[in-house]
């Protein structure tokens, strides 16, 4: 017997089962019930929720001012967004309109084009009627003959024009060699060298020396310098430098060289202001007495050079021993005494080839003594030519053997005074009120190509200066560029343009690069900048060379506001570049830079060279546009993986370097050398 006892008015789910099977209307009111009790649980479940927000109203009133603040919140920074939205929609719109005008201008312009075209075309189907009307007429044909002939006479008419053209300026050369043969400031010997050839007969080195390559500097003189004679007398490119000389110069004691100083000579023999020629006076009695052709304070002499200069070959003493040349022809021995080189050189030099007599080192040499440059210095003649450096390293009398033989007819600077040069800059001060009216231009773009990357600290030191209104385009190599240069300079100056580019060109290729992506009528002028090492030339001489050309144009806020008002206030100055790097020598570019003279068709009287040595310089934007446009589709030379010897000359950007002054002139502009 069960425990449990059974709950009243409560059945098992079987019972209800088997009465609703008993009782259709039982299962009907079962089902009502159902029913009721599930409405009737509905309610109940909402009667406790509603008790149990009643008890939690505080809450969620709460809860729902931070909903309400929150959406509020929330809705204004949705408009705000939206009116962003709006602002950003009303722009694209603005700039769209504006393309919308311009592409129905450039449509206007089509279709007139066309309607040109079309025109020109229907002139064409005219006049190729009418001319094949008029080479199939009766007249045409029968007067073939008389058109050969006149087709003939006009050629020989201009064969002859030529050949009397030649003939004259051959007459010419002929007639200025016999008066510079006999010249007695006229050395033969010089001439051959700067030549390269040997020969014995005066007049036909005189005219050699005139019907040669007349793009070289050939000097007729150790102490004559037709370039230097041109520029210190303000003579033009027509003039003939040896001939203004002979008939004006030698009676004014003009000045013909950089190592001839005709004032100090004078003074130190003033018996030479009588003669007729300071040159010929010199090497017949100044030199011969000892006197230095130039100041000895106020250039550096070594005592192996000086004792060189005035050997006599003649004498006695040119055939015996002599230690300086015994020690600069033989570097290995320079720590050995005097008394132990002699000992050396009398039971050694014999076997062992080595030279210790002036009159053996002058036909090493190959040279007479007065040929030799009073202050040539062989340690700086090899760092300005690393090639050099090793091949002779402490021989100094080979690398001037190498200067004799080779260095004079390439043009290659031998020490520092002479590749810095002594032009004096300008002083002029310029008005900066000028800068208040520079109108709507900008009144500098600087462009810069940047193969070393490690120098962009150095280059935006000197950037920092410009105080003015400036855009910046750079150029990177594509085998030396990284992220983190290019961070570098948009931390410096975010809008600036950054481009990578092939090297290409050197420098100059760079700076095409960037100009194909600038508006040159919205500048002023440029500053053109680069990451100078020169791999051909020492780094000390790098470093004072690039120091010395940024200094000129971007050393201090001062003189980069100097340089633009310049630019403002004198509409004829075009380029602004270092006086200590102004040269004229066109070295071994004579053919490429001739060739690039006559594609931008430079006049005669515009030919002379003059530029910035390193290419950093203020360049009015008239010149750049002018340089650039004719060779903007030029595919300069491959620089990666090329000798030493590529990097030192030859290349058209060699060239172009030298026509930044030949294009200036040509348009009517001056340099203002600072």
């Amino acid at each position: 017997m069960s425990n449990s006892k059974s709950t009243p008015n409560k059945t098992s789910a079987s019972e209800r089962a088997e009465r609703a099977k008993a009782s259709p209307a039982r299962s009907s009111a079962v089902k009502v019930t159902s029913t009721n009790l599930h409405n009737e649980n509905m309610v109940a479940d909402k009667a406790t929720q509603l008790k149990r927000a009643s008890t939690t109203k505080p809450k969620s009133q709460s809860s729902l001012a931070e909903a309400k603040q929150t959406s509020s919140v929330d809705i204004n920074d949705l408009l705000r967004k939206v009116q962003e939205q709006d602002a950003t929609i009303a722009r694209l719109k603005q700039n769209f309109d504006q393309q919308a005008l311009t592409l129905n201008s450039y449509k206007s312009e089509l279709r007139a084009a066309n309607s040109k075209c079309s025109n020109i075309s229907a002139r064409y189907d005219t006049v190729a009627a009418q001319n094949y009307a008029i080479l199939n007429s009766r007249t045409w044909k029968a007067t073939a003959w008389l058109r050969k002939v006149v087709s003939a006479f006009i050629m020989a008419a201009r064969k002859a024009k030529l050949l009397a053209s030649h003939s004259k300026n051959h007459n010419e050369a002929i007639e200025k060699a016999e008066v510079l043969a006999n010249s007695h400031m006229f050395d033969p010997h010089y001439v051959c060298k700067q030549l390269n050839i040997t020969s014995n007969n005066r007049l036909e080195v005189a005219r050699l020396f005139y019907t040669s390559d007349r793009t070289k500097n050939l000097h007729p003189s150790p102490l004559f310098d037709c370039e230097y004679y041109k520029t210190k007398n303000k003579l033009t490119r027509q003039d003939d430098a040896i001939e203004h000389f002979l008939t004006i110069g030698a009676k004014e004691h003009l000045p013909t060289h950089r190592l001839f100083d005709n004032e100090w000579y004078i003074r130190a023999l003033p018996e030479a202001a009588d003669a007729p020629d300071l040159i010929t006076h010199y090497f017949e009695v100044g030199r011969k007495i000892g006197i230095t052709p130039v100041d000895p304070s106020r250039v550096a002499i070594s005592p192996l050079i000086e004792r060189l200069f005035f050997y006599d070959l003649d004498t006695p003493e040119a055939k015996e021993f002599d230690a300086l040349i015994y020690v600069g022809m033989n570097g290995d021995l320079a720590h050995l005494p005097e008394a132990d080189l002699r000992h050396h050189f009398d039971h050694h030099a014999k076997y062992e080839n080595r030279i210790g007599t002036a009159v053996d080192l002058f036909n090493f040499l190959d040279c007479y003594p007065h040929e030799i440059p009073i202050d040539f210095n062989p340690a700086e003649y090899a760092a300005i030519h690393l090639d050099l450096a090793e091949l002779y390293q402490n021989r100094p009398l080979e690398l001037m053997r190498h200067y004799l033989k080779h260095g004079v007819a390439e043009g290659r600077p031998y020490n520092l005074s002479d590749l810095f040069g002594d032009y004096k800059p300008t002083e002029r001060v310029f008005s900066e009120s000028s800068l208040q009216h520079m109108g709507e231009r900008t009144p500098l773009c600087v462009i810069m190509h940047m193969y070393y990357t490690d120098m962009w600290d150095e280059l935006s030191g000197y950037l920092k200066n410009i105080t003015l209104p400036f855009d910046l385009y750079i150029n990177l190599v594509d085998t030396t560029w990284n992220t983190t240069i290019i961070s570098e300079i948009r931390a410096f100056k975010p809008d600036a343009r950054i481009y990578i580019s092939a090297n290409k060109g050197r420098d100059i290729g760079g700076f095409w690069r960037l100009m194909d992506s600038t508006k040159f009528d919205q500048y002023l002028s440029f500053a053109i900048l680069h990451a100078k090492k020169s791999p051909h030339v020492a780094d000390t001489i790098v470093t004072t060379w690039k120091s010395d050309l940024l200094s000129a144009i971007l050393g201090s806020e001062d003189i980069v506001r100097q340089n633009i008002a310049a630019m403002i206030e004198d509409p004829k100055i075009g380029i602004i570049g270092s006086a200590k790097w102004r040269n004229t020598d066109v070295a071994s570019n004579s053919k490429t830079y001739e060739d690039a003279m006559d594609f931008y068709n430079i006049s005669e009287e515009n030919r002379d060279c003059e530029y910035v040595s390193g290419t950093m310089m203020i360049v009015r934007s008239e010149i750049m546009k002018a340089i650039y446009m004719p060779l903007k589709d030029y595919d300069f030379e491959d620089c990666d993986a090329k000798s030493l010897s590529f990097h030192m000359d030859g290349q058209m950007a060699h060239s172009i370097e030298r026509l930044y002054g030949n294009i200036m002139k040509e348009l009517g502009y001056e340099f203002l050398w600072r």
